[in-house]
């Protein structure tokens, strides 16, 4: 199975820089606009979907031990690959998340660890 993970930093890059990609309601919507419902569908994502087995041994060398793995069916409708397009978004707005999954795995690890530390125990 694959999935395409995008680091939160980027994910929130491409929301800021829709904040003013308004849809033209004058000329029908424009592309992938309906005119009754003005609102765009735009992808987020990395469009690199990686493998959820490089995914655990990724997360293993960042965290530096070894996960236990349980594996179960596969849930009914489960998708196996997903990735994101994201051509509409650097169309509108000329950018598209760069953060390779690597970095953003280990960028997150370290914010939670800093996070947890500075939390008060119970």
């Amino acid at each position: 199975m694959t999935r395409d993970f995008t680091y939160v930093g980027d994910a929130a890059e491409a929301v800021v820089r829709m904040i003013d990609v308004v849809p033209d309601r004058k000329s029908g919507g424009g592309e992938g606009i309906s005119p009754v419902a003005p609102h765009r569908v735009i992808n987020v994502g990395s469009g690199n979907p990686v493998d959820i087995g490089d995914f655990i041994r990724i997360l293993e060398k960042v965290l530096g031990r070894e996960a236990i793995i349980k594996y179960a069916e596969r849930a009914a409708g489960d998708v196996i690959d997903t990735y994101a397009s994201t051509a509409r978004l650097l169309k509108l707005t000329g950018y598209a998340p760069l953060t390779p999954f690597e970095t953003g795995l280990q960028k997150l690890c370290a914010w939670l660890e800093e996070y947890e530390a500075g939390k008060p125990s119970n």
